[in-house]
């Protein structure tokens, strides 16, 4: 994984991963990168050590109650559309 965010981070975006880390900000309070690479793990799992470590920013969905964790397609469009509804409004 750490390998295929390098090539990305080489063709010109910044790594974001999506994980519930120490340095995860919440999603929405993220200052997104013009060219953001979302990155996700499994739903088991997460994103591994060696690619959080490769990611400039860590990035969390806020929840409550008891459940602590989504599906990862789920997680992955929450995401996405808070990066573009993010990068459009400051583009205005």
């Amino acid at each position: 994984a750490a390998a295929a965010i390098e090539a990305q981070v080489k063709q010109g975006f910044t790594p974001v991963a999506l994980e519930s880390s120490p340095r995860a900000v919440p999603l929405d309070r993220v200052h997104w990168p013009r060219r953001p690479c979302l990155v996700i793990g499994n739903e088991v799992a997460g994103v591994s050590e060696p690619a959080l470590d490769a990611c400039e920013h860590h990035a969390a969905i806020p929840m409550r109650g008891i459940k602590h964790s989504l599906n990862v397609a789920v997680a992955f469009g929450i995401a996405a559309h808070a990066a573009s509804r993010a990068l459009i409004e400051s583009s205005d």
